[in-house]
Order: structure tokens, then sequence, then C-alpha cells
């Protein structure tokens, strides 16, 4: 899979004088409706054009010829085949956007789908998503737990990268690698960086729109509330938290650094003993009704504390959290595959957007020799990540160990440690979307392939992980079951 590269300036220039060259032809040279641009061999009636938008339409060509072999060339661009797609009239066009100028493909059966319109119906999915790029694979979509959001089953998250170890380019090249790809869910936090990585975000979903690279309705943002930092420390007794003040003034601060009306999900971050369930529950539901969120969830609840919230929204007649945002790897799994069994069987259906499938990248077997340059270990504000798995709660030696076996099953199965990992979490059901988090395009891209992965984790090669991990807790023990079979007959 190859994600287009984003030159900043230059390919919006050149995409911007591209489509008004496009447009004024198709628009001259057509009688309207349906596709840019007519089938070979359909008659249509031409209609007169000025000198005037002839000239015009001459001078934007003739500039984009000109100009593109300079641009494209200039130091650290890097021309790309991949940024050009061929129209259904059979013409090449470079810099379009691909939902904008869908790829034809060889042996296709299927006509191309016309284009869309802002008035027409939409499924909730991009023809990027329907694989009419040539960049991308198939993505799959699943219902946000019982809600009837559908979201890709990978996402992306910017937690640690955006800001501390991407800038806003950066940012933007993978945001468009993930869309190419099929992702449509993107998270982020009031608390990281300070907002920083809200702002960064919103100016990417800004650039997005403008330049068509994507709609607003093509994404499904969420954000989380809880720490409202502010150059990294709490200035307000007011600002952390999920009393109503904060959830409210936090969500509508996000939705200014993102530059968004509204957020398709909410996150409480953590759990507020000292703030009363039923005020939380009630704020989030305003929220909902004046359009600011769609939906509200929960970030590293309890089982216990979910369902308290559900008994209070119950109650009210109000929402409740229908989304948890937990970590979850191959080292860290109890939480996920026990304590939230019942939410997930129940009539609730709860969804999970599950973070840090790579346990920080520990899976990736980087940090068995030593802590590279650059990465997440050697940033200051993450220094309790690294004593967590590092000199913390497990062996390190031991954690080594099974990252080694694990290391020898991906090789065997044509796999990297990460894909192998991150397919691992997607074979669980019960798993909405895993979140990724990347600071380089081809960190993504390696990720992205954890979808071929799934289908070569056979019950074999799980039996083979289990042995190896050998941390798996199993079903929650029946107290009651035990104590009676113990002096009588039941069933």
């Amino acid at each position: 899979m190859a994600c287009r590269v984003i030159n900043g300036s230059i390919v919006v220039l050149l995409d911007r004088l591209l489509r008004q060259a496009v447009t004024a032809r198709h628009n001259s040279d057509t009688t309207g409706g349906g596709m840019a641009g007519a089938v070979k061999g359909r008659s249509h009636t031409r209609t007169p054009r000025s000198i005037s938008t002839m000239a015009s339409q001459k001078g934007t060509l003739l500039l984009v010829v000109l100009l593109a072999p300079v641009l494209i060339a200039a130091p650290g661009a890097r021309a790309e085949e991949e940024a050009c797609v061929k129209t259904p009239d059979g013409s090449i066009v470079c810099g379009e956007s691909i939902l904008k100028q869908p790829a034809v493909q060889q042996n296709h059966h299927r006509s191309p789908p016309p284009a869309e319109k802002e008035s027409a119906g939409k499924s909730g999915y991009t023809h990027a998503q329907l694989e009419w790029s040539k960049w991308q694979s198939k993505m799959p979509y699943t219902q946000l737990g019982r809600t009837g959001l559908r979201v890709s089953r990978l996402s992306l998250g910017s937690w640690v990268t955006f800001s501390l170890q991407l800038g806003e380019h950066q940012a933007r090249e993978l945001m468009v690698c993930a869309f190419d790809s099929g992702i449509n869910f993107f998270d982020t936090a009031e608390s990281y960086i300070s907002g920083e990585a809200e702002t960064i975000m919103g100016n990417v979903i800004q650039w997005g729109v403008e330049n068509e690279v994507w709609r607003r309705s093509d994404l499904v943002i969420s954000t989380k509330v809880y720490w409202g930092k502010r150059d990294g420390k709490i200035a307000s007794v007011n600002d952390v938290g999920l009393s109503r003040k904060h959830v409210i003034e936090g969500i509508t601060a996000s939705l200014e650094r993102l530059q968004l009306t509204y957020v398709d999900v909410a996150f409480a971050h953590r759990h507020d003993p000292r703030t009363p369930m039923e005020e939380t529950v009630r704020a989030f539901n305003h929220l909902v009704d004046r359009g600011m969120i769609f939906y509200w969830g929960t970030s590293e609840w309890s089982a216990a504390q979910i369902q308290e919230a559900w008994a209070v929204a119950d109650r009210l007649g109000m929402v409740g959290p229908t989304v948890e945002q937990p970590s979850y790897s191959m080292l860290e799994r109890k939480r996920v595959e026990v304590e939230y069994l019942p939410l997930f069987t129940g009539g609730r259906g709860l969804g999970t957007t599950i973070y840090s499938p790579l346990a920080s990248g520990v899976l990736t077997g980087k940090y068995n020799e030593g802590i590279p340059e650059g990465s997440r270990f050697t940033l200051e504000q993450y220094k309790y990540i690294k004593e967590r798995y590092l000199n913390g709660e497990a062996d390190w030696d031991t954690v080594v160990a099974k990252i080694d076996g694990l290391i020898a099953i991906a090789k065997r199965i044509e796999a990297t440690p990460a894909q192998l990992a991150v397919a691992w979490c997607l074979s669980n059901p019960h798993v909405s979307t895993v979140i990724l988090g990347a600071s380089k395009v081809a960190q993504l891209e390696e990720n992205l392939g954890a979808l071929q992965v799934v289908a070569k984790l056979t019950p074999a090669v799980m039996d083979e992980i289990e042995l190896i991990l050998d941390n798996k807790s199993g079903e929650p023990t029946d107290f009651l079951a035990k104590a009676l079979d113990s002096a009588f007959l039941t069933v």
C-alpha cells in the first residue's frame, strides 16, 4: 500500500490550478448533469466559448505545464506516480482528489460511480473507502457498539505523536495516508500536549475540507475531556474533572481548537470520584442535546462505574455512555477480556476504541536491546510508561523472552511483530476499532498491513501465541456455583 506524499503548498497549488482547468473545460464542453467528462461515443452539444474563456483555460493549463516540473523537482519534493488518476473518459489527471476522480481499474465489471453531490443521500462511506482508489486495500467497518455509527476497524490517534514528534505537515501526511487507506476515525484529547494535538488535527481537517480531500461528514472525530491543562499545568481549580462546568467548557474549548461545530464522540477521559454521577451524565446529555457531540463514552472506567452511569441515565431518561476507550494489548488484557465481558454480552453492547495495541512500542521488539533515540521512551512526559514496562510491573527479561517468541511467529506467517500485535487485537470480536499511533508514514503503512494478517491467525497460531504470553485470565470465577457444587448436585 502506497500513500500520497503531501508536498505542502506545492501540491495544493497544482491541485487548485488543475481543478480550475479541468472544471472550466468540462463546463464548456458538456451541457450538464452526470459525471465530469462525457463517455466516449456519447453525443453531446457543444456550447460556444468566448475568446476570453478559452484564453483563460489555455493560460491556466500552460502555467501548470510550465510549473509542474520545476515545483515537483524542488528540494525535498518527491515525484509520485500514485498522485495521478485515470478518469472515466480515459484522460490522466494529476493532483486531483481521489474522491473526485476515482481510478478505473483493469477488468472492472462495474461502471464507475457518478460524481458525488452534497445533496445526495450518503451511506457513510466515501469512494476511497469503497475501493475506488488504487491506494486502497479492503478496510472493514463495524458499528460502534449498539449505535448506528460506523467506524473503520483501524483508526488513527494523536497521543504522544502530534506536536511532540510531529509538526502539522507530517500530521497532514499521516491523516491523508490514513484516509486514503479507508480510516475514518481520528482520536485526540484536550490533555494531549495541553490542546496542541487538537489544534494540529483541526488545522489538518480544515485543510482537507478546503482542498476537497475529504468532507467533514466523511470523518468520525473524537476527543476527551478531564485534564484541562494549559502549558502542561492545571491553571484553575475547575479545569480538571467531570463537573458540569468543566465538561461543557472543556468540550467548547476543544471545538474551538479543532475548528469544528461538533465532534462525533466525546469521552470522559477518567472517572471523577468527587463529582456526582448524575451531574456528569446530565452534562454530557446537555452537549448531545445541543448538537455539540453525537455520542459520549468513557476511558479507563471500571465496569462498575460504567454500569452506574447507565443506571443513572436510565432513571433520568437520558443517554448513557455507548463506548469505552481502554488500553488493550497482548501484555494488558484483563480489563477488556474479563472485567468488561458482561458489558459486551448484555443488552447494552458496549463499543470499544482500544489504544496502545503495541504496548507503547514494546511489542515491536525495538526496546529489547535498549531505548532507540527519538522513541517515546526518551520523552520526559512519558517516563511513567517506560518505568511500567521496562523496570516496573513486569520482569523485563521475561517480557523480552515473550517478545522474541512472538517475533518468531510473525516471521513464520510473513508478518512484522507490529502487524501481529495489531492483528491479534483485531481478532477480538469485542474490539470496535484499534487506534494506531505513528510518527512516520512508513510506520502507519506497516500497521495497516495487519488487516491482511488477521486471516493468518488460525486457531493453531492463536494457541501458540497463548502459550508464549501465558497471561490469559479466563472467565470470571462463579463463586456461588463453586460453593454449591462442593456440597450439592446443581444444574
